[in-house]
């Protein structure tokens, strides 16, 4: 009996040795696969391991760690047999009987005749042994699995019913006991397994990052791939986890891995959704450095997150590197980063020159953003640049709107360029637009400040003609030109005029002509005569008008005190 138990340990034992390669003529010899809580005749032939590492019987092979191996056995042996051991016989001489007699082809077999091993069955038992309650480790500590690298890839394909939680305490148990198995496409198809299932957590994740982390604390180089690493970045990204984005990011050099254009891609996006601009950049740095680049629309995010982040110039040159590597963002990548550089005075240029981006039906239906950059080289006082875009447009496509038109008048009369802000609307007219309330404004207070009160209020007049019903604004403008110039009779006449035309004044409107009636030209009469009227139309004088009435009282104190005086110099 003790012979028997002592050549199953000897053949378990052999598939953890280390020996060297056998010469040529020594045959390669595999064992049975041997249960520690099975007889082993009654083992099925499907049970048996695939195959075993090679060893050889010579005495020289024999390392100082293979004898401590041997003298556990003899230990364990003879605590098992008792007084069967008594025949006189060691453990070095029944290992040379069971290699060299005979008989050692009812235990071993040549490894020329292929061993059955069903792999389909070893799957089974070990998702069974997954699922089991008492839980993986001390359900693989009681039973012996054929477990290689094809056992647990197929484990880790067909673990869609398997939760996150079992499948994390597998692969850790896979990692202690049977460390050949993890390699770096059973640890990629790990790591899938985990960031694609419906039902994982933010625990989950953290598990699986230490786990990714111990791997790299042990120098564990090249055993994660690439693939697994930038799908723990994808999933800490959704998380928004940037800080642990990052230092997975930051660690890809202790498993030999480079960085690659989705490295770079997730990792920004994770830190941008943390607000850590700065961290995102230096990444962003890294990868123009790198040159690797996402593919066109992951660089085209980037883009986006870049001028989100008022990152305009940063984002210009990401999009300069994309374009030099030949990646296509989409038109709404272009919109966004153009309308970015057109609201700077610094980065205006730059968006004039992304125009020439802009193709087929993407520039017929750019009016927008090409409206957004003559606003932003209005703004820069660019007018000259403007107005060469605008008539580019006039010209060609996309056709400008009023917007357009209106950002080159305002800028034009702003400059005192009044000509050229006059033909411009004439410009409008012909393209078939009507310029609207806000065109005749701008150029009527242009008019205004430049004492062309004529020409204002013949432009007023015109505006009624094209429009029905005009706002205060247009009114308001002459008015106060007319009382800047003391032509106080005219502007009293705009107001009736601007009644007339069903556009009632408001309180500013009043209070601002009877102040300046008062203050101006000292005449209480008509400022009196308008409060009258203003009351007669609804509109009350209190708060911050309050003041207004006194100052006509005051006038009024003020004119009869000058003529008393008056008349008592001539008496």
């Amino acid at each position: 009996m003790w012979r028997f138990k002592a050549r199953a340990l000897l053949l378990r034992s052999a598939r953890q040795w280390r020996i060297p390669q056998v010469p040529p003529q020594a045959p390669i010899l595999v064992p049975p696969f041997i249960s520690s809580n099975t007889p082993c005749q009654s083992l099925p032939v499907s049970s048996h391991l695939p195959y075993l590492r090679t060893f050889s019987s010579s005495p020289e092979t024999v390392t100082q760690e293979d004898d401590s191996r041997n003298h556990s056995l003899n230990q364990e042996l003879n605590e098992s047999s008792g007084s069967e051991s008594a025949g006189g016989e060691s453990l070095s001489d029944l290992w040379e009987e069971v290699v060299q007699t005979d008989d050692s082809q009812t235990v071993f077999e040549p490894v020329d005749s292929e061993v059955e091993f069903d792999v389909d069955e070893e799957v089974k038992n070990v998702k069974n042994a997954i699922d089991s309650p008492g839980g993986v480790e001390r359900c693989f500590a009681k039973m012996w699995y054929g477990i290689n690298e094809e056992v647990v890839s197929r484990v880790l394909q067909e673990s869609s019913n398997i939760s996150p939680e079992k499948l994390l305490e597998f692969f850790g148990v896979i990692y202690e006991m049977h460390p050949s198995s993890v390699t770096g496409k059973t640890v990629g198809l790990f790591v899938n397994a985990i960031i694609s299932s419906d039902e994982v957590f933010k625990m989950d994740i953290n598990k699986l990052l230490d786990f990714i982390k111990k791997l790299g604390a042990e120098g564990e180089k090249g055993l994660v791939p690439i693939e697994a690493l930038n799908g723990l970045l994808s999933v800490l990204s959704k998380l928004k986890n940037g800080k642990a984005a990052l230092e997975v990011f930051e660690k890809f050099s202790d498993f030999s891995c480079v960085h690659d254009g989705d490295s770079y891609y997730f990792t920004i996006v994770a830190l941008s959704k943390i607000n850590e601009v700065e961290c995102a950049w230096t990444v962003c740095e890294k990868m123009l450095d790198s040159g690797n680049l996402p593919d066109g629309e992951k660089i085209g995010k980037v883009i986006s997150v870049l001028c989100k982040d008022k990152r305009h110039k940063e984002a210009h040159l990401v999009y300069l590197m994309a374009k030099e590597k030949k990646l296509t963002v989409g038109t709404s990548v272009l919109d966004v980063l153009v309308g970015a550089l057109s609201r700077r005075d610094e980065t205006v240029k730059q968006a004039l020159e992304m125009l020439d981006e802009y193709k087929g039906d993407a520039l017929r239906n750019a009016g927008y953003i090409f409206g957004s950059v003559v606003q932003g080289l209005c703004k820069a006082k660019e007018v000259k640049e403007a107005k060469k875009l605008l008539l580019r447009m006039v010209e060609s496509v996309p056709k400008p709107g009023n917007a357009a038109f209106n950002y080159v008048i305002t800028a034009l009369s702003k400059e005192g360029d009044m000509d050229e802000a006059v033909e411009l609307m004439k410009l409008m007219v012909d393209t078939g637009l009507r310029p609207d309330v806000y065109t005749y404004t701008v150029i009527m207070s242009a008019y205004a400040k430049y004492d062309m009160m004529k020409e204002a209020h013949d432009l007023l007049h015109e505006a009624k003609e094209r429009h029905e019903k005009l706002n205060p604004v247009c009114y308001h403008t002459i008015i106060r030109g007319y009382c800047k110039r003391e032509q106080f009779d005219k502007a009293i006449e705009c107001l009736h005029e601007m009644k007339e035309d069903g556009v009632k004044p408001n309180l500013d409107e009043y209070n601002n002509l009877i102040q300046s009636l008062c203050l101006k030209a000292i005449d209480w009469r008509r400022a009196e005569a308008l409060l009258v009227e203003m009351e007669n139309s609804g509109l009350h004088l209190n708060g911050l008008y309050g003041t207004t009435r006194s100052l006509i009282s005051a006038v009024k104190e003020l004119e009869e005190e000058e003529v008393k005086s008056n008349a008592n110099i001539e008496a």
